[in-house]
């Protein structure tokens, strides 16, 4: 610590800014404070050899005592300067004053959702909404706005925008403080679906504009060359694009405690900068080689958005790579907190970020104890094994193993004082997920390339990387599902986390510090490797080749039913669709195969539009070949947007009415009931198996029509199973259904009624028939 003076003044600067939170003064006064200790700290070295106090702390602190309090003042100071003034050139001083009109600049990637898309803008000014023959006054006004926006238009970064609607304080609740949250990040209105008109593109810093364009073309190319939620994942991992994943797979990442592989981090900042390292140090002499890679690392942290933890693990990096090239030794624990107080000069309320703070944790782990822990497993298994096998041993053990142990152990008080919550599984799903990483991000990388320069040689590339990503998924899954893998803490007191941190940092600097022992890198042989991956490619065509029989995979589903058609030989139709293009896409993914991501057939029954509003963006990972839906189908802008993404594909639509069916192949075949305005019924015949898709019609309508062979599975949406009363279920129950596979009510097994399989209890169910028996599976 004596030696360490940036790590003084930086630790100085960073409790300033805690000092500004607690005690609220204004900023002429933090600046004049700041101003007099930093004269103090100017004539302190005249009085440091007369005065006993101020040579007492040279001995402790190279740092004099008026600079060191000047630091932290300055902290106080920059806090105070982000808060709102409150003034008319405030954003936030017209919230919650009707409508209003303003103009702004959108100054970050969209967050696009299946219920609609975030933007954050620079609002450059204001004007009231004006009344019948009254005038328009701008103003000019500043500050950050979040604007939830309705789906269906593609907003981008750079767009120049004009918004009405009303302002709005963020709101706060009893268990999360939704303004405190956006307050952290600069933002203290919003503004909830407003009428929205594009004034320009291409307004934003036209740098960042390509570099944001490059990051959706790459977004697009991924979904293109790799199923679902596969391609979500490596999304998440190499453009830090996380939204495609399901809110399941999701939750399993954080229960497991591996969400930071779907989070660009140092990791990925490490191995980005390796590569590039290694690229151009065969092109350039070592100076430039260096340069070049800090300008790549530069361009690939503003590639994927530029979160506290990219930038932290950037600066690093950048200056670990400077250090290296003038020779000094990079300190860690310096470095770090020398780029906390940067990243906190530019935004202060990163002090209240999680993310970032479990960023800096766990970096500090690493700084703190990885060699030692890394040292001691080598001494330990020195005994049993020769020194060359101990480094090997410890160099795998540390990294995937050791050295997420030393994170966790100082980011476990953030964890718990935050989410109140310890997890078992982490220190066990850690090392088996983390060691493919490093492969999934050069696979995925090279897939990625090939995918933007020859979309067919992504496609193949993809075949390398798809198993990785799948057993990550799969593995998450695992641990996430055990019951087991964690317990709830309850609160935890901040006087808590400080005795803590107190006690480990106390650990760290009093007890010896052992060398550290660098190994050799672990690298599986690569013949193993490629043995893998071709196994784990060829698994997944077997298991996904056409077996002769007809499936009938059932998704759970808001309105409709929405079920993938698959024929004894293999051809794939996907009736209807869903508003969470993530679940769709996620369940399709699994089922259909990595070299022939496609539908066949895409076939609309009706139901509400916003069953439709997710299908152009699961067409995309999955284009289908033709499209049929209902004659009497009503026209909505979702399906307009269907349409046009159909006819982007070159996919013919057809349209069908009563009487006509479709030969699904193998056998099988649809056939259409009836086709109205409520909707359309469907028949599915395969051998002596009938399947009934009611499509909206109501059971009195289907009682009235001589289906043979009678239905032995019935296949109901929310809206055709709500089921309040006894009498609705005798009206299904007419048809004397073997099975019925439903979402609703739970009002089921009335007495004389058939089995009743309800999906909100399980998420999907597959049908399967060879044409004489039928084979139910659902998911767990």
């Amino acid at each position: 610590m004596p030696s360490l003076p940036l790590l003084w003044l930086s630790t100085a600067f960073l409790a300033g800014i805690l000092l500004g939170y607690w005690q609220p003064l204004t900023w002429q006064t933090w600046g004049g404070l700041a101003a007099a200790a930093f004269l103090v700290g100017l004539f302190e070295r005249r009085l440091s050899g007369r005065i006993t106090v101020y040579k007492n702390w040279h001995k402790v602190c190279p740092v004099p005592f008026g600079i060191l309090l000047a630091a932290l003042l300055a902290g106080a100071l920059r806090y105070t300067l982000t808060l709102p003034s409150n003034s008319p050139g405030d954003l936030a001083y017209y919230n919650d004053q009707g409508e209003v009109q303003v103009t702004g600049l959108v100054i970050d990637s969209p967050d696009v959702k299946a219920t609609g898309t975030t933007l954050r803008l620079q609002v450059k000014d204001l004007a009231p909404v004006a009344t019948a023959g009254g005038t328009v006054q701008h103003l000019p006004v500043h500050g950050l706005l979040l604007a939830k926006m309705l789906p269906g238009v593609d907003w981008q970064y750079g767009d120049l925008i004009k918004l009405q609607g009303k302002l709005a304080t963020p709101a706060n609740d009893v268990e999360f403080s939704y303004q405190d949250y956006l307050a952290r990040q600069g933002i203290y209105s919003q503004m909830g679906y407003p009428k929205a008109s594009l004034l320009q593109h291409g307004a934003g810093n036209p740098i960042i504009g390509a570099l944001y364009g490059l990051r959706m073309q790459a977004y697009q190319v991924i979904n293109q060359i790799l199923p679902q939620p596969e391609a979500a994942l490596l999304n998440g991992i190499l453009l830090g694009l996380d939204n495609d994943l399901p809110v399941s797979l999701t939750k399993a990442y954080q229960r497991t405690g591996t969400a930071h592989i779907i989070a660009i981090s140092g990791f990925n900042i490490a191995i980005v900068a390796g590569l590039f390292s290694v690229f151009f140090g065969k092109l350039a002499r070592r100076g430039w080689a260096v340069l070049l890679t800090i300008l790549a690392v530069v361009l690939y942290t503003l590639l994927v958005g530029a979160s506290p933890s990219v930038v932290r693990a950037a600066i690093m990096g950048s200056l670990s790579l400077l250090g290296q090239l003038i020779g000094r030794r990079q300190t860690g624990l310096n470095t770090l907190a020398f780029v906390a107080a940067l990243m906190c000069l530019g935004t202060p309320t990163l002090l209240w970020d999680i993310s970032f703070l479990l960023t800096f944790a766990a970096t500090m782990g690493l700084v703190l104890f990885a060699s030692r822990f890394q040292g001691g497993f080598e001494n330990l298994v020195q005994r049993r094994f020769s020194s060359e096998t101990s480094g090997k041993l410890a160099s795998l053990v540390g990294e995937y193993c050791l050295f997420t142990l030393a994170a966790q152990l100082t980011s476990l008080p953030v964890t718990l004082f935050n989410f109140e919550r310890l997890s078992y599984t982490t220190l066990l799903a850690n090392p088996l997920v983390l060691p493919p990483q490093p492969a999934v991000m050069i696979l995925g990388g090279i897939a990625l390339l090939g995918g933007l320069i020859y979309l067919p040689l992504g496609h193949l590339l993809g075949y390398l990387a798809w198993p990785l990503l799948a057993y990550t998924n799969r593995t998450v899954e695992f641990f996430a599902a055990l019951p087991t893998g964690g317990a709830a803490m309850g609160r935890i007191s901040l006087w808590a986390v400080v005795i803590y941190y107190a006690i480990l940092l106390g650990l760290a600097f009093w007890r010896p510090r052992q060398p550290a022992h660098r190994g050799l890198k672990w690298l599986a042989p690569l013949s193993l490797l490629g043995a893998g991956l071709l196994s784990a490619v060829t698994w997944q065509a077997l298991v996904t080749l056409p077996d002769g029989r007809l499936h009938l995979i059932v998704i759970a589903a808001d309105d409709t039913p929405v079920v993938l058609v698959e024929s004894p030989d293999g051809n794939r139709m996907l009736i209807n669709g869903q508003r969470d293009s993530r679940a769709l896409s996620s369940a399709l993914g699994r089922r259909i195969p990595l070299f022939a991501h496609r539908l066949d057939g895409l076939l609309l029954t009706g139901g509400s539009p916003g069953a439709l509003e997710g299908l152009p963006a699961v067409l995309v990972r999955f284009p289908a070949q033709n499209a049929y839906w209902n004659t009497n189908m009503a026209t909505s802008t979702p399906l307009d947007n269907l349409q046009v993404s159909l006819t982007a594909q070159a996919a013919p639509i057809n349209l069908l009415a009563t009487g006509q069916s479709l030969d699904l192949g193998g056998g099988a075949r649809l056939v259409v009931l009836t086709a109205s305005t409520e909707g359309m019924a469907l028949l599915v015949e395969y051998g002596r198996l009938s399947v009934l898709l009611p499509g909206g019609i109501t059971p009195e309508v289907l009682g009235g029509l001589d289906i043979q062979p009678p239905p032995q599975v019935l296949l109901l949406g929310a809206s055709d199973a709500a089921l309040p009363t006894t009498q609705e279920l005798v009206d299904w129950s007419q048809f004397q259904p073997e099975l019925v596979v439903w979402q609703g009510n739970p009002q089921r097994n009335e007495a004389g009624s058939p089995a009743w399989l309800n999906l909100a209890e399980h998420g999907w169910a597959d049908l399967t028939s060879d044409g004489q028996k039928i084979w139910l599976q659902v998911e767990r």
